[in-house]
């Protein structure tokens, strides 16, 4: 009973660094979108005060 409640311990770590790495790697895809929204509108931005 006690090996078992240590597995199943040890399995809920997994979920949780699972999960953790899960939302890590959502943020990281989401940022690099953003940034590059950000840098497309800079550049519009910037082609646009060239031609002025």
């Amino acid at each position: 009973m006690g090996h078992d409640l240590m597995l199943s311990d040890r399995a809920i770590e997994i979920a949780r660094i699972e999960r953790s790495l899960m939302m890590a790697a959502a943020l990281s895809f989401a940022s690099k979108w953003i940034a590059k929204a950000f840098a497309l509108d800079h550049a519009m931005g910037a082609r646009d005060v060239g031609v002025e």
